[in-house]
């Protein structure tokens, strides 16, 4: 709840319009273990239930394009025949870096009653919802255009 209350990925309201439906949402609970299998802490994530969004209303477009396996076979290439490093980062709290395009109003999470409010309006997406992978993409799909980056269909070999 840190990240999601830190990320002002939501603000609480008492009210939703007419057509609006609130959705439910959920903790996934998970152990992380280390190499020897000990426990080594304990995570939880909220998450929305996707599963009742309505297209149209909650939702208007799911795709995310994904890499191929041609792609990833190219850049290796170029690493190998260049004599280049690869290194590899990773994303905290990724989806919830991303703006969602259409209002969606949730539930408050179980245990956390915030105050007279009853819903969370996102301001960004958050893990479970079906744009939560395609907003994340059109973030990081801006970055990489401003750092040079040409998309494979732009690309001329």
């Amino acid at each position: 709840m840190s990240a999601i209350t830190g990320m002002c990925t939501f603000d609480m309201v008492s009210e939703i319009p007419d057509r609006q439906c609130p959705l439910a949402t959920k903790w996934v609970w998970t152990t992380k273990r280390n190499i020897k299998g000990d426990i080594e802490k304990f995570k939880a994530r909220w998450v929305a239930r996707g599963d009742l969004q309505k297209k149209g209303l909650d939702y208007n477009e799911s795709f995310a394009p994904v890499a191929s396996l041609a792609t990833l076979r190219m850049v290796l290439a170029i690493v190998a025949k260049q004599d280049l490093e690869i290194d590899q980062g990773d994303v905290i709290s990724t989806f919830l870096n991303g703006k969602i395009d259409t209002l969606v109003f949730l539930l408050q999470p179980e245990g956390f009653k915030l105050g007279l409010h009853k819903y969370c309006r996102l301001n960004k997406t958050i893990y479970g919802l079906c744009q939560s992978a395609r907003m994340w993409y059109s973030i990081l799909n801006g970055a990489l255009m401003e750092f040079g980056f040409i998309s494979k269909k732009n690309c001329a070999l």
